[in-house]
């Protein structure tokens, strides 16, 4: 039995103990916090607090948690992600709520997690806004033709929860529907689809606060479909919001200690000089892009009608 409520969980192919550390602060609150490592290697010598746990691919193949992300760099199909959602269902059931904070997430202020908490103590779904789904073949998304949607009925979402609360129901009951529906070379129960899918199937209250709206794909620029990637930057950080990608720990430490040092008036100005150079770029690249971006449009629509 747990002796706490909620728990936080940091997904990671690679213990950081100082990242382990910050996320560890929340045991303050009342919270038990553990850095799931998928990773062959065993750990030698974690901080005990960091809660380091290492679960063997074979154990979540066994019970039918697999591939759930098929841009794994492993030949296993098993990531991070069943290993947490096997470990809060099999090893340490009963969490009321549960947060998934994946390694590339920048959370600059650890009190953004609990005031969250406060302001949406019921829900069983905090992430950002998902999108309704109506035709996996022809659903602008990369992976929809990969979804399940034969085995579950609508309505269909998806959405990105590489920061994520989830109750220990929802997760239970993604773990029910993975180990009773075996996925195979053909299909998967993709992480963005399966857990929205199954939070409105099961009617779970559901909300996606405004602190969510920088978990993006790829951070970029956009104007009209033309777009122009980029890190995050200092000016661009605010204390009340998580922001991904975020792929080098070394970025995160720069940016948690730069981010508060800018005025408002050196945020605009900055952003304006930003802006300016985009749209600079965006009449000297956009037609080249949108001749590519409608012949790669057209490939995959056939590669989809063609599955």
């Amino acid at each position: 039995m747990n002796s706490h409520t909620t728990a936080v969980v940091l997904l990671t192919t690679q213990y950081i103990p100082e990242q382990s550390e910050f996320y560890s602060q929340l045991s303050k609150y009342g919270y038990d916090f553990y850095t799931i490592v998928d990773a062959e290697e065993k750990i030698a010598n974690p901080a005990k607090h960091h809660g380091v746990v290492q679960i063997a691919d074979e154990v979540c193949k066994a019970v039918g948690l697999l591939r759930m992300n098929p841009t794994l760099n492993k030949p296993s199909p098993v990531c991070t992600w069943e290993k947490s959602i096997y470990f809060f269902s099999h090893v340490k059931p009963g969490y009321k709520q549960i947060w998934f904070i994946e390694y590339d997430v920048f959370v600059p202020n650890i009190d953004l997690i609990k005031d969250l908490d406060e302001r949406f103590p019921e829900a069983e779904f905090l992430a950002r806004k998902y999108k309704k789904m109506r035709n996996n073949l022809l659903e602008p998304w990369p992976n929809a033709h990969l979804t399940p949607t034969h085995l579950i009925p609508k309505p269909w979402a998806r959405g990105m929860v590489c920061i994520s609360r989830f109750s220990g129901d929802l997760i239970n009951s993604v773990s029910e529907f993975m180990e009773k529906n075996n996925v195979n070379d053909e299909i998967y129960g993709l992480i963005e689809f399966i857990i929205h899918t199954i939070a409105l199937r099961d009617k779970r209250r559901m909300e996606t606060p405004r602190e969510f709206n920088n978990v993006t794909f790829k951070h970029a620029r956009k104007l009209f479909l033309y777009h122009q990637e980029s890190d995050w930057q200092a000016q661009e950080i605010s204390a009340d919001s998580f922001y991904h990608p975020v792929k080098n720990y070394e970025d995160q430490i720069r940016l948690r200690l730069n981010y508060g040092n800018f005025t408002p008036a050196e945020k605009i100005f900055w952003k304006m000089g930003k802006n300016l150079l985009f749209i600079g770029g965006f009449f000297a690249k956009a037609p080249g892009f949108y001749v590519g971006l409608s012949k790669r449009y057209l490939k995959e629509v056939r590669t989809r009608l063609n599955y």
